[in-house]
């Protein structure tokens, strides 16, 4: 798998980037406010001089927008309250039955479509065209202030379609201890003007410290925490998440995201735990943050097809959620279902032409089309729209570096590092692409310098697998096994310790010495099943070893699990590990031919043509093999290995000069490479019958 997708997209598909939501079903009964002048079935503001009187359909379900609400304390601490008090009253209020409260989010994408920068700039004439735009009934604005010595929250309720004041309501309190007692009593003086409740069945109305947290520190840094998660910044996002619940240990939304954010960082255990505690309170969550959590839940047990599922009712059940309709777009993405993700993502676009996250998976979906210049100016359309942002200008450098374009890609991803200096994947893949182009040096100079920024110590450890891959590049086998050792010590999940254990058992694949590699694949799988790289290294060895069946074993079983999971992004693997068993059968005619079907599905799949380059070499085609060589030279200039497959080739085609000319080159880059190395070794052999 792709670092691009790795850092950006996974996180967004499985562990959901999520909004404050709220319940409600919608009725087939069409929804309308009618002007009355009795007062049966109606909600009167108490505390208007002349209150008005609306009547709704017994029915219907009244539709709710609850805005921003604007500080007017001199105080700039308090700011979060601005939308903590929407989040606060959309759940409380969003427990009746009788109301549809629009999303937050949703508001903010009509008020950018009517070219309106924030709620508090809404004016009374503008509600019609957000009544137009949502379907919403009645709109609730308004402000807190200091009063005397206490905090001040002024509401009001207005007609979405003439503005006119339905109700206003207050609620004073001595300060952020009674902020939730504030809501409820709101939420009760709101719903019972309303006269909510009708044909005699009572409403749901627990507290709002029931559906939270009864901390309002914890409610801040929970706030606080969903910001950086938006913008990936996984390390700051899980000290606020952390602060919460180390507030309020019982704040199943707290306890959510940072199992969201504990398994990005591959804290699995923690994850686990705080699922767990999410799962144990999930009946003091809205509706919609129980399904949220159920899935969570459902893709931590690697239950994929039914937390697939679950996202699916998530949109079902609420179709204008930008946010879900983004995160199943993603689950098709990943299912390879491409034309599903773009059709969802149109669905995005309509809700908000300039979602920037949007633009991100738009740039996945066309590089896996081969759309390379439009995937680019997606991620460039992007930062336009959030340039302070460092994720797109990281997965700008990952188009970059795939497209072979690797200055543009350093200079993303210091911009990216510039604007958040502790972004360890982009220093991560800065120290890669330095790689790449040969410089070894600064390459390992970059990574050190990342054990300082990486926000775990489970990340450490990806640390010392990228030193592993520059030992790799250079040839020091031994030294790139030390560098997984290392890694494999630091504590992380069961994921990444197979994952270590897998690049062990390649190295030792490399170096043909099977029995190893069969072994250490194996413990992979005991650690953690699937691990795909461990399968592939475990099949590769099983043939390269004439144990054909075991080889054949292993494909079947990764080909049952992709038909189980229906992860369809596997299915290139399955390929090659059948275009391996061919080739250690000496059916290199159809160890090409799947090469070249997966090439076609994947172009950037570029191991694949020394793969094709060997095969060729073994049917005696030596010009056929030069080609994919130097196909595979031109997109990685600087890797070594390859100059002596491409001095083996013209060998083989009698053409000396060049054979010595890779020769020399080879052992230039090669020059500190360990000595028990088959290609060095085979090297050696051809420099001295070419010499002779």
């Amino acid at each position: 798998m792709s670092k691009y997708l790795k850092s950006e997209i996974i996180f967004i598909i499985f562990l959901a980037i999520s909004t404050i939501l709220f319940c409600g079903r919608e009725q087939k009964n069409r929804r309308k406010i009618k002007l009355a002048s009795d007062t049966s079935g109606t909600f009167i503001s108490s505390e208007t001089s002349s209150p008005t009187v609306i009547r709704f359909d017994s029915e219907d379900r009244v539709s709710i927008a609850i805005l921003t609400f604007e500080n007017q304390t001199s105080d700039t601490s308090l700011s979060w309250l601005c939308q903590g008090i929407t989040d606060m009253l959309i759940r409380d209020l969003s427990q009746s039955r009788y109301l549809k409260v629009i999303t937050m989010q949703r508001i903010y994408d009509v008020l950018k479509k009517i070219n309106v920068d924030s709620p508090c700039a809404i004016r009374y004439r503008m509600l019609p065209e957000i009544s137009r735009e949502t379907g919403v009934e009645a709109v609730l604005r308004g402000s807190f202030t200091n009063y005397k010595d206490s905090l001040l929250i002024r509401v009001q309720l207005h007609h979405a379609r003439t503005g006119e004041i339905l109700q206003e309501q207050h609620a004073v309190g001595m300060g952020l201890a009674q902020i939730f007692g504030m809501i409820d009593e709101i939420s009760q003086k709101v719903k019972h003007h309303m006269r909510l409740g009708y044909r005699g069945v009572s409403d749901s109305d627990m507290d709002i410290a029931d559906l939270s947290t009864n901390s309002w520190e914890a409610y801040k840094y929970y706030s606080q925490g969903v910001n950086f998660a938006y913008k990936a910044y996984f390390g700051d996002a899980i000290h606020k998440f952390e602060q919460a619940i180390q507030m309020d240990s019982s704040f199943a939304m707290a306890q959510y995201w940072a199992g969201l954010i504990y398994t990005k960082l591959g804290r699995t255990a923690e994850a686990q735990a705080a699922i767990r505690h999410a799962m144990g309170r999930i009946k003091h969550t809205t509706p919609i943050e129980r399904m949220k959590i159920e899935w969570l839940a459902a893709a931590n047990r690697g239950e994929y097809q039914l937390a697939f599922e679950k996202m699916q009712q998530i949109v079902k059940a609420f179709p204008d959620d930008k946010m879900s309709r983004y995160q199943l777009a993603g689950y098709h993405y990943i299912r390879k279902e491409l034309d599903a993700a773009m059709a969802q993502l149109a669905e995005v676009f309509k809700l908000d032409p300039e979602y920037a996250q949007a633009f991100i998976l738009k740039s996945a979906i066309l590089r896996d089309q081969g759309k390379y210049d439009k995937a680019i100016e997606a991620l460039q359309q992007c930062i336009r729209l959030n340039p302070d942002d460092a994720s797109p200008h990281h997965n700008l450098g990952e188009l970059y570096e795939l497209t072979g374009q690797y200055e543009n890609a350093i200079t993303a991803y210091q911009r990216a590092i510039e604007l958040k200096p502790d972004f360890h994947f982009s220093t991560l893949n800065l120290a890669h692409t330095y790689s790449t182009l040969g410089k070894y040096e600064l390459a390992i100079e970059t990574y050190q310098n990342a054990l300082a920024t990486v926000p775990s110590k489970e990340l450490k450890a990806e640390v010392y697998s990228g030193l592993a891959q520059v030992a790799l590049a250079q040839g020091k086998y031994a030294k790139a096994i030390q560098h997984i050792r290392l890694a494999a010590n630091y504590p992380s999940s069961s994921t990444e310790q197979a994952s270590y254990l897998a690049m062990l058992a390649n190295i030792y694949l490399r170096k043909a010495v099977y029995d190893s590699a069969i072994v250490i694949s194996k413990r992979a799988l005991a650690i953690h099943t699937p691990n795909m790289a461990a399968y592939q290294a475990l099949a590769i060895a099983y043939a390269e070893s004439d144990q054909f069946e075991a080889a054949r074993e292993i494909a079947t079983t990764v080909d049952r699990f992709i038909d189980q999971t229906r992860l369809e992004m596997y299915r290139n693997l399955h390929t090659r590990i059948l275009s391996k068993i061919a080739a250690a059968q000496g059916k290199y005619k159809q160890a090409i031919r799947s090469c070249q079907r997966i090439l076609k599905q994947n172009p950037n799949a570029s191991s694949l043509l020394l793969d094709m380059g060997k095969y060729y070499e073994a049917l005696h085609q030596p010009g056929q093999a030069i080609a994919q060589y130097k196909a595979y030279h031109t997109i990685h200039r600087n890797h070594a290995i390859v100059c002596y497959y491409l001095a083996r080739a013209y060998a083989s085609a009698g053409q000396k000069r060049r054979a010595r000319h890779m020769l020399n080159i080879f052992f230039k880059r090669w020059k500190h490479a360990d000595p028990d190395i088959p290609e060095m070794q085979q090297a050696k052999q051809l420099q001295n019958q070419l010499e002779g």
